[in-house]
């Protein structure tokens, strides 16, 4: 009986949270490094175009609540939501996460980035009966100038946006960073260098190559090494650093040229593949692959659409459900991608609805007909 009971205390949830720590080392997240990452003209590239994408269209709000998708519109309005968007999607392609901190209710809300930056890679969580984590405090490590100090920050006081969760005992999304920026082991163990230290290491590599690919000339002459030293030397120096001086001399010499091995550019393109592959974006191929056909560019688009739908549909699902009920007091809200479509109304068509028959009344007085705006009506 008392080791049923010990069994059944152990199934119960923990009444202490537990905190997960990672510390300092290669684990994700390390949102510095890869905030680091953007710094790679592909990676900008990818992330740019990306966001470009799916915030393009533009956005709208419905509701069946008239008042409740005016007052969505106003506030976003008042806040900037577009630009607001434009950030939180380039960090959630990019790293997989952003964090947002909810100040206010109805229309006054307001919505703060927290920087990446400040997230320690630890949390505290509680495990419920149903063996889901629930996280309760993530960790900040605040630097601002000189003044720097850690802070708990209670789970349900924050709204973080997690794309691509891989591992639900962790709540951290994961971005295309994570493929650039970690290290692997290959099958003795050894660690392997990340796809961006990889390429780095290359493009370094390609810069001492074509230094020292320029081809350098070993001179001998049949002279004494007082004349060498003297006379050759000064003025061999300054028709080496003039290419177009001639020399003419009667005394004898021969010039032998050192080249260096020819480059193996199969290498880089073998790690460029790696690294473009892992942005996502068909658009970096496009624009570094001469001759890529157009049909392969379609298809490349068509499956690239498929990323940016899912993309969108996440950040509609935390919009409708973590942010605009704050602003309406739980009234259902919208967000569609895009612009609304609008009736092209004629003029004809406004009379039509100002007359009455008998049998039908009228759908519009003469008095709102004379007040649709012009532009409502654009031809007959």
């Amino acid at each position: 009986m008392r080791l049923f009971r010990r069994a059944k205390e152990q199934r119960e949830p923990a009444s202490v949270p537990l905190r997960i720590d990672y510390g300092s080392g290669r684990e994700w997240p390390d949102f510095e490094a890869a905030l680091e990452a953007y710094k790679n003209p592909l990676v900008a590239l990818a992330v740019d175009n990306i966001v470009g994408h799916v915030l393009a269209g533009g956005f709208y709000f419905r509701s069946e609540n008239r008042q409740a998708a005016e007052k969505i519109t106003r506030w976003a309005e008042r806040i900037g939501l577009r630009g607001l968007l434009f950030d939180v999607i380039k960090e959630l392609i990019l790293t997989g996460n952003s964090f947002l901190k909810p100040i206010g209710r109805g229309e006054s809300l307001e919505l703060t980035r927290i920087p990446l930056s400040w997230i320690r890679p630890r949390f505290d969580f509680v495990i419920d009966e149903n063996a889901r984590v629930r996280v309760t405090n993530y960790y900040l490590a605040i630097r601002a100038g000189t003044h720097y100090e850690e802070r708990a920050l209670p789970a349900n006081e924050v709204i973080h946006l997690a794309w691509n969760v891989l591992d639900p005992s962790r709540p951290w999304g994961y971005g295309i960073a994570y493929q650039l920026i970690s290290r692997q082991r290959d099958w003795n163990g050894r660690e392997v260098p990340s796809v961006l230290e990889a390429e780095a290491s290359l493009r370094r590599n390609l810069v001492l190559y074509l230094y020292r690919a320029i081809p350098k000339r070993l001179i001998h002459i049949d002279a004494s090494a007082q004349d060498l030293q003297t006379r050759f030397a000064p003025e061999l120096a300054a028709a080496l650093n003039e290419p177009t001086v001639d020399y003419i001399t009667n005394t004898p010499f021969t010039v032998t040229e050192l080249k260096p091995n020819e480059l193996n550019f199969s290498y880089y393109t073998i790690v460029e593949n790696v690294l473009i592959s892992a942005l996502r974006s068909p658009i970096v191929k496009l624009f570094t692959t001469p001759g890529f056909t157009e049909a392969s560019a379609r298809e490349a688009t068509r499956l690239y659409e498929n990323y940016i739908d899912a993309l969108r549909e996440y950040i509609e699902h935390m919009l409708e459900t973590h942010v605009f009920p704050r602003v309406t007091n739980e009234a259902r809200v919208e967000l569609h991608w895009g612009q609304p479509e609008r009736p092209d109304l004629r003029f004809a068509d406004i009379l039509a609805a100002s007359r009455a028959d008998a049998h039908n009344p009228a759908l519009i007085t003469r008095e709102e007909a004379r007040t649709i705006p012009p532009r409502a009506r654009p031809g007959y």
